[in-house]
């Protein structure tokens, strides 16, 4: 089976605390996308922290639920990222449960993912 990398492209945050679902750009952003990886970078312009979730998590919820990354703040030598990877399990993730928030309107992610 042949993998292939598919960039889903920017997601721009323009409310804090409403999510974006990785798979915004998708006809159907809901429709399962199975994916074997993915990364999600933050956007090199970002000026605060962008976070990757579940479903309903809040960036602002102390205990972290439902929160899988933070991304820091870009430098003039470090964009950060955040990857998962299931390689026992290929086409375990789906990117349609992957969704995205951030603390300043207008800060974005490029999502990567590995499909196939």
């Amino acid at each position: 089976m042949s993998s292939t990398l598919r960039p889903l492209g920017y997601m721009i945050v323009t409310s804090p605390g409403s999510l974006i679902r990785a798979t915004h750009g998708q006809a159907d952003p809901a429709f399962a996308y199975p994916a074997h990886a993915f990364m999600v970078q933050a956007g090199p312009s970002n000026v605060g922290k962008c976070y990757v979730g579940l479903a309903g998590f809040s960036r602002l919820d102390a205990t972290g639920a439902g929160l899988l990354a933070v991304i820091a703040v870009p430098t003039i030598n470090t964009i950060p990222a955040f990857s998962v990877t299931i390689a026992y399990a290929m086409a375990a993730l789906n990117m349609a449960d992957i969704w995205i928030d951030a603390d300043n309107a207008n800060d974005r992610v490029l999502i990567t993912a590995v499909v196939g």
